[in-house]
């Protein structure tokens, strides 16, 4: 386990394009170190659905990044909608470390009632998205440059990459929608 980030260590930040009427969308991943991207990844989760810690895992496996990337950053624990991502499973596969970077105060009671109104609409079972979401419990979200960020690492070793992981965040965003739409709108 990493307790500093060292230099060469690469981050890979991960957004999910637009929901809109789609059964699947874009999963993109920026691929770099500090302030310079090395590469683009990418691969299609369904809208709700429970595949973007496989997808992610199998994507940055196939990547020629693998052995260098150290560093996941989402924008929250879950994307295309409701499709959580398990980050103690990609850690434990990949031996990566993870930074969520939020805008917004995470409000759990929230994040369960969608879930409910979500299984009582759909009728599917919601059990393994709650485990996801409990596993986050014991973890603490730090405020820092109006983002909330929950992280595995300690504060010292992410807050000198934190400026390139919330770039990097903004990219794959961008990236994501852009293709996903032709253009990229809205701002992260």
């Amino acid at each position: 386990m990493i307790r500093t980030v060292k230099q060469g260590s690469r981050i890979i930040s991960i957004a999910g394009g637009p929901i809109q009427a789609r059964k699947s969308v874009l999963l993109v991943g920026i691929v770099g170190e500090k302030n310079t991207i090395e590469g683009i990844l990418s691969s299609k989760i369904r809208v709700n659905g429970s595949d973007s810690t496989d997808k992610i895992i199998k994507m940055i496996s196939l990547s020629r990044f693998k052995g260098e990337i150290k560093i996941l950053t989402l924008n929250g624990i879950a994307l295309a909608g409701l499709n959580f991502v398990d980050l103690e499973k990609i850690k434990d596969k990949l031996g990566v470390h993870f930074l969520v970077i939020t805008k917004k105060k995470p409000r759990p009671t929230e994040i369960g009632k969608a879930l409910e109104a979500f299984s009582s609409k759909s009728g599917k079972d919601i059990n393994t998205k709650i485990n996801i979401v409990a596993k986050f419990s014991s973890y603490r979200f730090y405020s820092e440059k109006n983002i909330y960020i929950l992280s595995d690492l300690p504060i010292p070793s992410y807050k000198n990459i934190l400026n390139y992981c919330i770039e990097f965040q903004r990219i794959a965003h961008l990236v994501a929608s852009g293709i996903s739409n032709g253009e990229s709108k809205g701002k992260i």
